[in-house]
């Protein structure tokens, strides 16, 4: 009896004959007869190896539908919520310190809602556009204006190798909390804490780095977020067993310095604007209105965890937090450094969404208008360069307070604010976001017009003021 065939390439149960007409259906297997340039050609089958894993693979998801189809909501939701909950996670607890708990939650939901707005808009121009970088947007938004574009790249290169650096930084903060305690000499920690970066670099955030395609990274970023729900269980449980009320109180210098603080940490735990053009244009079945609807669900969640993370910690550390909540626990409770590490992947696996868009704004300054189609030395080489000397930057830089403060607001305050809004006026998408509403509704389009307004005023000063605030704690 001849047995069910799973996949072309599985020959169990079934006849030699059968086997060879399903293998002949595979364009990369070529049947002994036809394959005469060797002589072991006319007994042996041969298969051109180069085309047999991807023939294979694309047979097996035929029969066995992926966990994480490329492009599904559920694969882009992942993408959103990896590039979201970054490295600005561990700071909640020091924003909601510095600008205190009432505006820490109205802060979050306030941020929430305004960037949801602002990718809501960036999706209209991409597809109204057909273009897919921040910086062909700015180009083609400023008439064809070049020094508008280098403007943009630059400073979407500076704020992503930034981020990229705080992320090698918390990584060796990491391995120095798990050390907290055990009486290693600073120079022994040191060299571990060098050791751990130097092996997760070479061993996970330079490979993942390599890839093509941001939807390759959906199951890296499943167990990022995986890792992340780890840490945010272990805080809550510590926020309890240890935490007291009299801690969830702002610093005592709630002056304009610490609103400024508090509020650029806000902005940049949420910002995910660098991933937002190439998640949606990998999306399958894209609308403006489905990827809002994705990104207000994947951030409102992400946004709650947030809270709950920050007063947790709170509760626990009051004054004594730090910026980088890692250091504020002992690495050598066996729970602790399973938080620790936890903490370490979650970081780790975002290292390379930031990659992306760094790596494509530096090509697309050396000229390269079609991305995906750039030379693969070129494309491999500025991965590494970018990689690498981030890894180098990071091994020396300051804390990681100091990084969030400066590259949060230049980020945010460009990215999420001041371009949307440039946007929604330079390309006239009024009419685009306002469809199907009433002619003699006025209200929606003028309240469209104010929000903008809004969004441009706050991103001018959010990078003043949160440069500032971080510039004078230095």
């Amino acid at each position: 009896m001849i047995g069910v065939v799973s996949s072309p390439l599985d020959a169990t149960s079934v006849d030699f004959a059968n086997t060879m007409s399903k293998l002949k259906k595979i364009p990369s297997f070529r049947p002994p007869a036809e394959h005469p340039r060797h002589l072991w050609g006319k007994f042996l089958p041969h298969f051109d190896y180069r085309r047999i894993m991807h023939d294979y693979f694309d047979h097996f998801h035929m029969y066995h539908p992926l966990w994480l189809p490329r492009g599904s909501t559920i694969a882009a939701m992942a993408n959103i919520a990896a590039s979201t909950a970054g490295i600005g996670t561990f700071a909640m607890p020091y924003a909601a310190h510095r600008c205190g708990i009432v505006y820490f939650v109205l802060g979050m939901i306030i941020t929430l809602c305004l960037m949801t707005y602002t990718q809501h808009i960036i999706s209209h121009v991409v597809d109204l556009t057909g273009l897919h970088s921040y910086e062909m947007l700015t180009r083609k938004a400023f008439k064809e204006s070049r020094v508008a574009e280098v403007v943009i790249e630059i400073v979407l290169i500076i704020t992503c190798i930034g981020t990229i650096i705080s992320a090698v930084v918390i990584v060796g903060d990491g391995a120095s909390s798990i050390l907290t305690g055990s009486g290693v000499s600073d120079d022994k920690e040191s060299l571990f804490r060098f050791i751990v970066q130097l092996a997760i670099f070479l061993v996970i955030m330079l490979p993942l780095s390599l890839l093509r395609s941001v939807g390759a990274l959906k199951y890296a970023s499943a167990f990022g977020i995986t890792a992340l729900f780890v840490v945010i269980i272990y805080a809550i449980g510590r926020g309890f067993d240890f935490g007291t009320s009299t801690n969830l109180k702002p610093a005592e210098t709630t002056d304009f310095v610490s609103f400024s603080v508090g509020t650029s940490l806000l902005f940049f735990a949420l910002n995910n604007q660098f991933n937002t053009i190439e998640i949606y244009s990998e999306l399958t079945d894209r609308t403006p209105m489905r990827y809002t609807k994705m990104i207000f669900t994947t951030m409102l969640i992400i946004s709650v965890l947030y809270v709950v993370m920050g007063l947790s910690e709170l509760m626990e550390f009051g004054a004594n937090v730090t910026g980088n909540v890692l250091k504020s626990y002992d690495g050598s409770s066996p729970l602790a450094a399973v938080m620790i590490i936890a903490v370490m992947c979650k970081v780790t696996f975002s290292f390379p969404l930031l990659i992306f868009p760094t790596r494509d704004a530096i090509l697309h300054l050396l000229g390269n208008e079609d991305l995906k189609a750039a030379n693969q030395k070129l494309y491999y080489g500025a991965t590494v360069v970018i990689a690498g000397g981030s890894f180098a930057i990071g091994i020396v830089a300051p804390t990681v307070t100091t990084l969030f403060g400066i590259i949060g607001s230049l980020s945010v305050g460009t990215f999420a604010f001041i371009l949307p809004s440039l946007y929604f006026w330079r390309f006239s998408i009024l009419s685009l976001m306002t469809e199907g509403i009433a002619p003699e509704d006025t209200l929606v389009p003028k309240v469209h017009i104010a929000v903008n307004v809004l969004n441009f005023v706050i991103g001018c000063f959010i990078i003043v003021a949160g440069t500032a605030g971080a510039l004078i704690e230095l």
